[in-house]
């Protein structure tokens, strides 16, 4: 029996494999330089928003309707990026379990961080999706209650 085309498939198969492990890592890391771009570029962007409130009417808001709503703009840009980061962690964990923690129902039980959402941010500021859907939920719950 000849080993050596044993050998030879067996270091195809192996080479086949290592391939496709460095294509899986590649795009992981590809994965992991975006979503660190996008945190970087969202996180910029909200401090631009925060230092000069008129650029929330590229959004439809009107800072005088925040006001007759309870809210300043720096309170909502707060609220904005404290919900992106829920969401951001939720990507990056590539899950589909929008389970909110204890810490994201205290904060979603304020007012303010309900009226923020309900009127300024959901499908807005943040587009619908699962986690975003989630919120939505719980906090109409919440607001039914009051």
């Amino acid at each position: 029996m000849d080993y050596s085309i044993v050998f030879s498939i067996i270091a195809i198969i192996v080479s086949g494999a290592s391939a496709w492990i460095a294509k899986r890592s590649l795009n992981a890391q590809i994965n992991v330089s975006k979503n660190s771009a996008l945190i970087a570029q969202t996180a910029l962007n909200e401090q631009r928003i925060a230092d000069n409130e008129e650029l929330l009417t590229l959004y439809g808001i009107d800072p005088k309707h925040l006001s007759n709503k309870g809210l300043t703009s720096a309170e909502l840009v707060y609220i904005w990026s404290d919900l992106r980061q829920g969401e951001i962690f939720h990507r990056i964990d590539d899950s589909d379990k929008n389970i909110l923690t204890e810490y994201r129902k205290n904060f979603l039980d304020n007012q303010k961080v309900q009226i923020a959402f309900s009127e300024f941010i959901y499908g807005n500021l943040m587009s619908k999706s699962n986690y975003t859907d989630t919120i939505k939920c719980y906090v109409d719950k919440q607001m039914a209650n009051e």
